[in-house]
């Protein structure tokens, strides 16, 4: 382990303090990094260091937006049983990491000393390191854990330039994934349901048997009232309250106007699912739609403008097709601030979205573990939430007069035109804001530095790939700004699996 520097912050530092940092600022860069072997960025051996440079305001004295940093993270762990006692371990690698405190290729050996497990010199539990030994362990028995990380390259996109959620902190210094991440498997919000069974306006559920139908008001994909009638489905299963319904052919885009139709709705199917508590299961699918205004109403839908929608228990037709693109709740929000390993809970829901899913939600099917397992426990540590301001779609306005809403934000996508792909979003600047309200106008150093469409391109595994951003399309409500394979601004639906970017700061 590195050592940690407990080097007072300039603004609360005492005169006799600031005096003492000179010397310790010495030997906390002796100790905290190096050059990467190519001489282009830096290697933390102890990012305290980095946390520490950073409070005292000098970051700019040692990185800018030209440098990168490199992490590690954990990506595999073995483990393996010597002697006649012990018959087999199984190891927790979150717990492991945690416990040791940083995530670094390293082989660890444990031997058992005839009373007590020994880590080096140092008694230790197997437990606090997330290691179950099964059998009874004799003198001389051992285990060894074989870790595997990775490095991470992470480029610095300024200093300063957000700004900390805690008014305690003055200085940032926010780090972007170099590479692009998780394409093809993660989808900003895929597609939702359309109709939540509300438990106060339906406490005893939809009932087998019985006809539902919704009003289609405005209800096509491209807003028009081409495809507007009333649509009803019996389901032969009983749906309970907090359950939910969909269709396949609300809110689907085609190719021409005139392929919009009520014939090509009543083509389409319902399907039934049940609560979240229940992990969202399939109850039933193909329930017929049929054209009617016979039986229960459930209320009116619309493509995506909420006047013409009767209930908020109703989501949007573009969202029922293609997902949200409501940066607040979306999966890749979700995801890049999870830690959890890969796999599903009990209820069959990815464990990085387990506990996460909203009324109209369904479960992900991005079978990978969150952005931060394996991410290194000593990093993770300096890092802190700063405030950032996003669009948001009339579709998900209180307000209409008011077009964004400010967050705090741990990891997160870059907007429109943190990028310097675009100056405002519809008229607001999606940015760093501070505790007063008042909003950066200008890109990060790094993207005012590179405003080629090239130097934008971000790889996945040597692959230029689309990549995106939090910045929703500002007149509609599945749609999601992106950066193009090219390095150019571009959309795509919500519930396309494109790249994802992170970023985050040292507070």
């Amino acid at each position: 382990m590195s050592n940690t520097y407990n080097i007072p912050t300039v603004e609360n530092a005492t005169f006799e303090e600031k005096l003492d940092n000179v010397t310790l600022m010495l030997a906390a860069i002796a100790d905290g990094f190096s050059e990467t072997a190519d001489g282009s960025g830096l290697y933390f051996r102890n990012p305290k260091t980095l946390q520490t440079i950073n409070r005292m305001g000098l970051a700019s004295k040692v990185l800018d937006d030209y440098s990168y940093i490199i992490i590690n993270k954990e990506t595999e762990m073995t483990i393996v049983v010597h002697g006649t006692g012990i018959t087999g371990a199984t190891i927790d690698e979150v717990a492991f990491v945690n416990k040791v405190g940083t995530a670094e290729t390293k082989e660890y050996e444990f031997i058992y000393d005839g009373s007590a497990w020994l880590l080096g010199d140092e008694t230790v539990l197997l437990s606090a390191y997330g290691i179950t030994a099964g059998g009874t362990a004799v003198k001389d028995d051992a285990i060894t854990v074989d870790e595997t990380a990775e490095a991470v390259r992470y480029d610095v996109l300024g200093i300063d330039h957000d700004i900390p959620s805690d008014p305690n902190f003055m200085h940032t210094i926010t780090l972007c994934s170099h590479d692009c991440k998780a394409y093809n498997g993660l989808a900003y919000k895929k597609p939702q349901g359309l109709i939540y069974v509300d438990p106060t306006a339906f406490p005893n559920g939809l009932a087998a048997g019985t006809t539902y139908y919704i009003i289609g008001d405005h209800c096509c994909y491209n807003n028009t009232t081409k495809e507007d009638g009333s649509y009803g489905f019996t389901p032969t299963k009983n749906v309970p309250a907090g359950g939910l319904v969909r269709h396949t052919a609300l809110g689907v885009w085609m190719s021409s106007a005139s392929a919009y139709t009520k014939e090509r709705v009543l083509a389409g199917t319902f399907a039934t699912y049940d609560t979240v508590e229940n992990g969202r299961a399939a109850i039933e699918t193909g329930l017929a739609t049929v054209e009617t205004s016979s039986g229960t109403l459930i209320g009116t839908v619309t493509a995506e403008t909420p006047s013409y929608r009767s209930a908020e228990y109703l989501n949007f037709t573009r969202r029922n097709a293609y997902g949200s693109n409501e940066w607040t709740k979306s999966d890749e929000r979700q995801w890049m601030n999870s830690d959890a390993k890969k796999g599903t809970d009990a209820k069959d829901i990815q464990l990085w979205q387990s506990g996460a899913l909203g009324k109209f939600d369904l479960p992900g099917t991005y079978n990978a573990p969150g952005n931060l397992y394996g991410f290194d426990p000593q990093m993770l540590d300096v890092i802190g939430e700063v405030r950032k301001r996003t669009f948001i779609a009339p579709a998900d306005r209180s307000d209409q007069a008011i077009k964004y809403v400010d967050t705090d934000e741990k990891f997160f996508a870059l907007s429109m035109l943190e990028a310097n792909l675009s100056t405002t979003n519809d008229g607001v600047y999606e940015n760093a804001v501070d505790h007063d309200g008042n909003v950066k106008t200008v890109p990060y150093p790094y993207w005012q530095r590179r405003t080629t469409a090239a130097e934008r391109i971000k790889y996945q595994n040597g692959t230029a790939r689309h990549w995106f951003l939090r910045s929703p399309y500002p007149s509609c409500c599945s749609y999601v700004r992106s950066c193009t394979s090219s390095g150019t601004l571009g959309y795509f639906h919500a519930g396309d699996a494109y790249g994802a970017v992170d970023a985050y700061n040292i507070v």
